[in-house]
């Protein structure tokens, strides 16, 4: 069953709030930021400075803002577009637009809105770790049941920029893989169309010639000082990032021609610190309130960095994309962190789109990142790229239905993991592991949405999920990796 719940904006207010609360958030924390752990304390007096004067006059920007009926706030007011056929944002068909990608490693569906039965952000109110997002998500697309291509960093910003599974990619092999020149990445399809491309990110992988990821991108920056460290994340880097990225979209491309960045915000991730100022739980504990500490944190520098984007002249013509590249485990199958498995509690990612002309509504179907490059594309003004897998989710973006499609995750065999993949049709979730999927786990997501208890194998929906997964797998077109090679069937 297809569930689709609209929220029509009445008035401008909606999107005036939405910084407003931006506002309010950043005022309130520029204090809180300098008493912020002594890892957040290293970053550049500049970068404090800027960010202090930014939180002193942003509450000033947003009343002005108010008081102008030609603002540029990126709402939608569903009542205007009805009326005259245009919002202050705009309608499809009026050009290109900007797309501003913005990903929190780690950052699970659940921490922001419920998962099936499961109540939301560990039976906390999201709104209080995260008003930045919740008040976002007032006014976007959002999708509840929104799947990430793999489970950990690697394979599924990998399949996000190569707009395929990860397994189809060509690769190293190695778990921090190498993506290869010969696979086209999306910022090589944007920058060969004339879009102006730019990655920001914080974590040690993502440095030249470490990944492949950069390929095609015009602007490629990392957050400085960065320490290699394979086993864990020491870093505390949402404050510098955000400072990185308006630095780059303050840069005279920007103002030229449509643009892509994308920013990968690392906090929360591996080791959660503790954030002064950040709101008690109540229910959550030990390494689950210190996530949720980590998401304040995050959430707080996402607020001035939307903030700053509200000021610019080319705020109406931009599309805001949140999502994550996984999830995070607490113990559930008893693992913690992420990777090497395909678990909903890895696989499963907040994903909302505030889209010029969208009207703000929530789709409860399942959808893939397989989808996002093709979305992308369409936003920015390129044709439709027939080799990608993927489709556009523009048109359901812009009130087409969202009708039920299976979505598939990939899991390649590394140097660290067995090879893993999910098929996820409806409420049923099939995975398969093994190189010659060997072994088979389908669970029911409707009564079971933990996975805890796989279908038994004389239920006759196990006997078919799997064999519609031996169907179906022959899509997939998957390239051996040119360096590590398994020795054996793990």
């Amino acid at each position: 069953m297809v569930s689709i719940r609209s929220r029509v904006a009445g008035s401008r207010a909606l999107g005036l709030a939405v910084f407003s609360c931006a506002a309010t958030v950043i005022a309130s924390c520029a204090n809180r930021t300098r008493h912020n752990d002594s890892v957040a304390a290293n970053a550049s007096n500049n970068v404090e400075a800027s960010s202090a004067i930014r939180a002193g006059s942003v509450a000033e920007d947003a009343a002005s803002r108010a008081a102008h009926e030609d603002a540029t706030a990126t709402d939608v007011d569903a009542s205007q577009t009805a009326d005259s056929g245009a919002s202050s944002l705009g309608l499809r068909g009026t050009g290109p637009l900007n797309v501003l990608y913005l990903t929190i490693d780690s950052l699970r569906s659940d921490a922001l809105h419920p998962r099936g039965a499961l109540p939301a952000a560990f039976g906390e109110d999201p709104a209080r770790f995260a008003p930045t997002l919740a008040a976002l998500a007032r006014r976007a697309v959002v999708y509840t049941r929104a799947y990430a291509l793999s489970s950990y960093t690697s394979m599924s910003v990998g399949g996000m920029y190569g707009g395929r599974y990860p397994g189809e990619l060509p690769r190293d092999g190695y778990f921090f893989g190498e993506y290869r020149p010969s696979a086209l990445m999306l910022a090589e399809r944007l920058s060969n169309a004339g879009v102006h491309t730019m990655g920001a990110h914080a974590h040690f992988y993502f440095r030249r010639g470490s990944s492949g990821l950069e390929q095609g991108f015009a602007r490629w920056e990392i957050v400085p000082g960065l320490v290699r460290n394979n086993t864990t994340d020491v870093e505390v880097t949402s404050d510098r990032l955000e400072a990185l990225c308006e630095r780059l979209l303050s840069e005279p491309a920007v103002r030229d021609r449509p643009w892509f960045l994308h920013a990968h915000f690392m906090d929360p991730h591996d080791q959660y610190r503790p954030h002064r100022g950040s709101p008690p739980p109540v229910v959550a504990r030990g390494s689950r309130a210190l996530y949720l500490g980590e998401l304040w944190f995050t959430d707080q520098h996402l607020a001035r960095l939307l903030s700053f984007v509200e000021r610019q002249p080319w705020a109406s013509r931009t599309a805001i994309i949140i999502s994550a590249d996984h999830g995070e485990a607490f113990g559930e199958h008893g693992h913690f962190r992420h990777g090497f498995y395909l678990w909903e509690e890895l696989v499963r990612v907040p994903w909302m789109f505030v889209v010029p002309g969208a009207t703000p509504r929530v789709i409860d179907v399942a959808r893939s990142h397989i989808d996002l490059a093709p979305t992308i594309l369409d936003l920015l003004g390129v044709p439709a790229q027939r080799d990608l897998p993927g489709i556009s989710l523009r048109d359901e973006l812009m009130g087409a239905p969202a009708n039920p499609r299976v979505v598939w995750v990939d899991l390649p065999q590394t140097s660290d993991n067995d090879r893993w993949r999910a098929r996820i049709d409806g409420d049923l979730s099939t995975i398969a592991r093994g190189p010659n999927d060997g072994t088979f786990y389908v669970y029911d997501l409707r009564t079971d949405p933990e996975q805890r208890s796989p279908l038994a194998r004389t239920d006759p929906r196990r006997a078919a999920a799997i064999e519609q997964y031996r169907q179906e797998r022959g899509r997939f077109r998957d390239v051996p990796p040119d360096q590590w090679r398994p020795t054996a069937a793990r």
